[in-house]
């Protein structure tokens, strides 16, 4: 009996399914094995390789789109590699013509995902190669310290040859690229002699270069040099920062009276001073300058500009100061120019801007002073009295810290106690126009808390040596923001003597710019950050207890 031919579509279709993606077999059991590369050509360690492709054998079927992401071959080749997948095998494919008598490092970092379950390599694998008879040894390891520390780009820039003033690392590749672990732990290897240049980067757009202000940034207090035979060298550490490169700038401005101007800016202002504010009148060419600034606590990114004279109702061109953000970024002078309209009436009386104690303010701390910030300048007299639950007074000193600002002071209260602090508006009043801040007592009832016992922390220090400059210890609560401690150590102790109760993860730092806080450096142009040190694990402090032992140990990198 003759056969008859397949019809088309049938043949067709045998086609197709026999070229598919090839996938791994469902069923069984789940997979919790990470892959491995079991096989690579040139074998690692080749010298005189003068081929054109590279072979990654792994021992089950992975994702490719996370094989290609993950794969880096240095020094960079241009044009790139391409990859060609059959099964668990991928050749990369080399366009570029390799250099003479140079080690290559292929690097497959731990990103790289099996097709079953998801699971990822357990540690970045590296096939090393030369082209000459020599293979490079130099070695550097380290960790990258960050609260979620692994898949951070890890960047090798070689020196030798070069002026390290130039080496910009937004435009320049590195020669040596790896990969943290999960716990930021990294090793470059098979590097050449030489002065390096190291920059950890968690690279967003995976472009091998550092995008200012999307990349996290960690660099070291100084170059690194790599010899052949220093196979033992110190493992170096770096912190992640972010840099903010961008200047703060006004966003408006607008007489709020005659007595105080409201200026809005596109980030957190740092209060300039005052001598650098002005008002310059625009018809008559007079000048009037400020008396003080404070933040405004209604307005997002608001400065309160209080004018040493009244402004007319006329055009003033506003110069807010010497305006810094958080990181130091100056508003350009060109930016310090605003036209504002000044007001000829003042419908508003004096008032608060801030008051510590709110009004009816429970669990106010014992020790606390009372703080009044008004929304004009104020002469320098005051009637206050801070009375006890029985209409007795207790003392205060009071003190106008700022020509806006009043201060008190007084001995510790009783706690959880109530107290009423009143302040008599009639004898308090406007410096420009010397009329009353009103015409009654303004009175705040307020009730003190329970005080807290605190604790203590002492510790030691080690591996100081090299460290000329003094060092801080920071204490960092874990749970709440903002209320860091830091101390300066004596030697190689610190201490602590009075902290609230809590659970602190403990670190230092080396204050070579004695601004009493971290400072992480910059890649480009390239400021080396402040050594650091820290601790193996968070510490419990409770109430009227010293806490020491292995637990403060802190150690420097």
């Amino acid at each position: 009996m003759s056969r008859r031919p397949l019809p088309a579509l049938v043949v067709l279709t045998a086609l197709l399914v026999s070229c598919a993606t090839q996938r791994p077999p469902s069923g069984g059991p789940p997979d919790t094995t990470p892959p491995r590369i079991v096989a690579t050509t040139p074998a690692d360690g080749t010298t005189h390789y003068h081929g054109d492709v590279l072979v990654f054998r792994f021992d089950e079927y992975v994702d490719r789109r996370s094989f290609e992401q993950a794969f880096h071959i240095t020094p960079p080749l241009q044009p790139p590699p391409t990859f060609a997948w059959s099964g668990k095998k991928v050749t990369v494919r080399l366009h570029a013509p390799l250099q003479p008598n140079r080690t290559y490092v292929a690097t497959v970092n731990p990103t790289v995902q099996d097709m079953r379950a998801g699971n990822r390599m357990a540690e970045t694998f590296t096939l090393a190669f030369s082209t000459g008879s020599i293979l490079d040894h130099g070695r550097l390891s380290g960790r990258v310290f960050d609260d979620k520390p692994g898949g951070v780009s890890v960047f090798a820039y070689a020196l030798s040859g070069k002026n390290p003033d130039t080496l910009d690392p937004r435009y320049h590749l590195p020669d040596y690229v790896t990969q943290t672990s999960d716990d930021g732990s990294f090793r470059l290897t098979n590097m050449a002699d030489g002065m390096y240049r190291i920059i950890a980067l968690r690279d967003k757009q995976g472009n091998l270069r550092y995008d200012q202000e999307a990349d996290a940034f960690g660099v070291l207090p100084s170059d690194i040099a790599v010899r052949q035979h220093d196979t033992l060298s110190p493992p170096v550490a770096m912190r992640l920062a972010m840099e903010d490169t961008t200047a703060p700038y006004l966003l408006s401005a607008a007489a709020e009276s005659r007595y105080a101007v409201i200026a809005r800016f596109s980030e957190r202002p740092i209060p300039p001073p005052p001598q650098t504010a002005s008002f310059l009148d625009s018809t008559n060419g007079t000048r009037i300058g400020v008396g003080d600034v404070v933040e405004t606590p209604d307005t997002r990114f608001g400065l309160l500009y209080f004018p040493t004279s009244t402004l007319r109702e006329t055009t003033y061109i506003f110069d807010p100061g010497d305006i810094t953000d958080e990181a130091g970024n100056r508003i350009p002078q060109t930016c310090r120019s605003f036209r504002i309209r000044g007001s000829a009436s003042d419908s508003l009386p004096v008032r608060l801007v801030r008051s510590n104690p709110l009004i009816r303010m429970t669990q106010f701390p014992v020790d606390s002073p009372f703080t009044f910030v008004f929304s004009r300048l104020m002469k320098t007299t005051c009637a206050v009295a801070l009375l006890d639950s029985s209409g007795g007074t207790v003392p205060v000193e009071t003190d106008w810290s700022t020509p806006v600002t009043l201060t008190m002071r007084h001995r510790p209260l009783l706690p959880q106690t109530s107290y009423t602090l009143c302040l008599d508006l009639r004898k308090m009043a406007d410096s420009l126009s010397g009329l009353p801040a009103g015409d009654t007592s303004l009175c705040l009832p307020f009730r003190t808390g329970t005080p807290s016992v605190p604790g203590s922390i002492s510790g030691t220090i080690e591996n100081l040596e090299g460290i000329h400059a003094p060092v801080r210890v920071r204490a960092r609560h874990v749970e709440k923001q903002h209320s860091d401690r830091i101390t300066q150590a004596v030697g190689t102790t610190y201490t602590f003597p009075e902290i609230p109760e809590g659970r602190y993860i403990l670190d230092a730092f080396e204050d070579r710019d004695g601004n009493g806080v971290y400072s992480p450096g910059k890649p480009f142009p390239f400021i080396p950050s402040e050594r650091f040190g820290t601790s193996a694990d968070t510490v419990r402090v409770r109430a009227g207890w010293e806490t020491k032992g292995p637990a403060t140990r802190i150690v420097f990198h």
